[in-house]
């Protein structure tokens, strides 16, 4: 799960999924045991929290006195933002192997991938199939597809917005010149001494609203 944010739903959503996942696996044997089988959760976070400096952080579900109960549902988080930094401040010579894989993946320069992933054939290779799937036209045509249906998208769901907006403020327009319309020849009926109530089935008023012309 990739995550931009680290409010407690995002958190609290991706635990229902992993225990979600956890519940559907599990199995009954022909002697009515079940067989639970284990579910990794990992989130790559675009956000750290202040103060906190850990790339990894790996969750299990333990007791008050830190025993762990079970480790059939782990938790990993990878903190980018974090590894970034590290990698800003110690180069990527002082990187572990695994932080020096997940920059590759979110490496957006391929120079800085190459940099980062040189003398790791596994890490080279990944890069190199990274590469040439980026220039892959099929692929390059499913993305402008799914980009141009989304502006699609934007634009007409923009157009719909002005309309209502549109027809929603002419109603408004349409109703509030009425009404000054109204109030306006109920003013005048007043000066010529007509009767409130006649005056109301004429303009549509209520009588309140002559009641308070009458007295401006």
């Amino acid at each position: 799960e990739v995550n931009n944010n680290g409010s407690p739903y995002v958190m609290e959503r991706n635990m229902e999924y992993a225990h979600r996942l956890y519940a559907s696996q599990i199995r009954r044997d022909t002697d009515n045991k079940s067989n639970y089988s284990q579910v990794i959760l990992i989130n790559i976070n675009n956000f750290s929290f202040e103060g906190y400096n850990k790339i990894i952080d790996i969750f299990y579900n333990r007791n008050e006195d830190n025993i762990i109960l079970s480790k059939k549902i782990i938790t990993i988080q990878i903190f980018i933002p974090n590894l970034i930094r590290k990698w800003y401040d110690v180069g990527e010579e002082k990187l572990n192997e695994l932080e020096r894989y997940l920059l590759t993946l979110v490496l957006q320069k391929k120079s800085d991938t190459d940099k980062v992933g040189g003398g790791n054939s596994f890490m080279e290779d990944y890069i190199r199939d990274a590469t040439e799937a980026s220039l892959d036209e099929e692929l390059l045509v499913s993305y402008d597809k799914e980009k141009a249906l989304y502006e699609l998208g934007t634009s007409e769901g923009e157009k719909i917005g002005f309309k209502k907006g549109e027809k929603s403020g002419y109603e408004k327009g349409e109703k509030s010149g009425y009404d000054k319309k109204s109030r306006e020849i109920a003013g005048n009926l007043l000066k010529e001494g007509i009767d409130a109530e006649i005056i109301s089935k004429t303009t549509g008023l209520s009588k309140e609203e002559i009641d308070k012309i009458n007295c401006s």
